[in-house]
């Protein structure tokens, strides 16, 4: 079964193994793993079966501050601790109230289309 039939099957609630999965990591822990392990071959055990490939960014984020962003939600993430740290939820209370969503073109990068396309 290739990753694609397995990533496939899984969307269609069938049991696979291994499931498919995807491991995102910042640079500096990739880092310290070779460290760790004395080099990277560690890296060779990891057979991701998903990639992520488009060009919408649901987690685009504006610099605030030095250590705070906005994200398009209107939510507030504090970016100096691993991982992020949502500090204020675009939706302070349960309900709705005034909150307006953002517009899909906010989250659209014209730059990735041909990046996504190639991949």
């Amino acid at each position: 079964m290739t990753s694609r039939d397995a990533v496939l099957a899984a969307l269609a609630h069938e049991t696979v193994r291994p499931v498919p999965y995807t491991l995102p990591m910042e640079d500096d822990v990739s880092a310290r793993l070779d460290s760790y392990y004395g080099d990277a071959s560690w890296r060779e055990r990891l057979a991701p079966s998903i990639i992520a490939v488009g060009a919408v960014d649901t987690d685009m984020k504006t610099a605030i501050s030095e250590t705070h962003v906005r994200d398009a939600y209107g939510g507030i993430w504090r970016t100096d601790r691993r991982p992020w740290h949502l500090e204020q939820p675009p939706l302070p209370e349960a309900e709705w109230g005034d909150y307006v969503f953002p517009s899909p073109d906010a989250f659209y990068r014209p730059d990735w289309k041909a990046a996504a396309v190639q991949t």
